[in-house]
């Protein structure tokens, strides 16, 4: 009996690491901010970034949700055709809440333009958006643009934002959010 438990128990854990290795991780999914691998930002102790990306096709829709206490603050949601031609985004609210706490202000009614690429489907994307925002100088063309890459061995996605406006890079580190 206990080598037939113990033949079974073998079996079971061949047949997940299978099924593991035949669905490599991508960046689909829900992530969650892991702050400790992260860019050290003194404002992210307050609102906690939270990633959606989902598709069935094209376009990709991305979610960045701001988390406050377990409950989402903001959400910046925009669509991207990877390989495609650039999507226009309504800019609805002056609030941007990734400067949220900068005092940099999203023109509203204007459009954030959204550009991506394939860098290596489905675990590598790049997505380039401008926009216009207004900051005391006046109002000022703002390029993003984010490097999204998943690990195979680790299953974490690292996201480095660079800006037209800062010189350095900031790394956001996410983990795959569990129910």
């Amino acid at each position: 009996m206990k080598t037939s438990v113990a033949m079974c128990v073998l079996l079971l854990t061949i047949v997940a690491t299978g099924c593991q290795r035949s669905h490599p991780p991508t960046v689909f999914g829900t992530w969650k901010f892991v702050p400790e691998k992260s860019t050290d930002l003194a404002t992210w102790r307050y609102r906690l970034p939270q990633l959606s990306i989902d598709s069935t096709d094209a376009p990709v829709r991305v979610l960045l949700t701001w988390m406050e206490r377990s409950q989402p603050a903001f959400v910046d949601t925009f669509l991207v055709d990877p390989g495609g031609q650039p999507l226009q985004v309504p800019i609805r609210s002056r609030l941007w809440p990734a400067n949220w706490y900068m005092g940099v202000l999203a023109v509203e009614n204007s459009v954030r333009t959204v550009r991506g690429t394939w860098t290596e489907h489905p675990r590598g994307l790049d997505l380039t958006s401008e926009q216009p925002v207004s900051v005391s100088q006046g109002e000022v063309l703002l390029t993003t643009r984010w490097e999204l890459r998943v690990d195979p061995a680790t299953g974490l996605l690292t996201l480095r934002e660079s800006r037209s406006s800062r010189p350095t890079s900031v790394v956001m580190v996410f983990e795959p959010l569990v129910d």
